[in-house]
């Protein structure tokens, strides 16, 4: 396939939701060194021939990868860990979402995702908080827990996820595994995102960078778009909110049907 700038500009393509494209990207010591998809693109229309291709960038350092494993549209494969070694990048990576018909025509698009849900599967230590991208650091050198296998934080730069530190190989065995990730992730976005909305008050989340504002916009996005706070049907004293993002974030990742082919028990719709 030709490179980017050979593509044929469309004037009536389509511009794909934020919604319509969500990311979860893995880092080391705040550096991006994986990433997984889960792109919907049923509802648009596009030729189920077209070629879904996800670009990840980064501005700074003027560092494009293409990635051409998403498929067509009739037949989308989402991407799972993703590696980025050969983006040039220390710092929050740009997603970007092409599709692209067989004569090179641009069906669909949408730019500069830089809002995402992150692990960080580094210690968290030696990076000063401005250099913290992360939506959720992950420490695995938690001391002092007993038996209690992690735990969720806060400090001043945010939430932060515990784990005991005398678990070996925790990464593989405990936070990454199926059984985790679907019992203790839904719940732990439902806490964060909650005390998120009750520390930022009124003021405008749309330019702040602020852990409270960046996980609002997390939620917010995942939810459609909308502020809930100019929603007048929406209570968010009501804990009702809260719950529908966790429930929102594991349908998105499929968090109960992965559990189940864990569990070898089959999905269900």
């Amino acid at each position: 396939m030709p490179d980017n700038n050979l593509y044929t500009n469309f004037t009536y393509r389509k511009d794909i939701r934020e919604t319509d494209a969500s990311f979860h990207v893995n880092t080391v010591n705040q550096i991006p060194v994986s990433f997984s998809t889960r792109i919907n693109i049923s509802d648009y229309g596009f030729d189920p021939r077209s070629n879904v291709i996800v670009e990840v960038y980064n501005k700074r350092t003027n560092s494009r990868v293409k990635f051409e494993g998403c498929g067509t549209v009739g037949h989308m494969v989402q991407l799972e860990s993703a590696s980025l070694d050969k983006l040039d990048t220390d710092s929050i990576v740009n997603f970007s979402v092409k599709i692209v018909r067989e004569d090179y025509v641009i069906e669909g698009l949408i730019e500069g995702i830089r809002d995402y849900f992150t692990t960080n599967t580094g210690t968290g230590s030696g990076g000063s908080s401005d250099q913290r991208t992360s939506l959720l650091p992950v420490n695995y050198g938690a001391e002092n827990l007993g038996q209690i296998t992690c735990r969720l934080r806060f400090d001043d730069s945010g939430p932060v996820l515990d784990i005991n530190n005398s678990i070996e190989d925790a990464r593989q065995s405990l936070v990454q595994s199926p059984y985790f990730v679907a019992t203790q992730f839904p719940g732990i976005v439902e806490s964060v995102v909650k005390r998120a909305f009750d520390a930022i008050g009124p003021e405008d989340i749309g330019t702040g960078d602020g852990w409270e504002e960046r996980w609002a916009r997390f939620a917010i996005r995942l939810m459609g778009g909308d502020d809930p706070r100019q929603d007048e049907e929406i209570d968010l004293q009501n804990d009702d909110w809260y719950l529908d993002v966790a429930k929102k974030f594991a349908d998105t990742w499929g968090l109960r049907n992965s559990f189940a082919a864990h569990l070898g028990v089959g999905e269900e719709e």
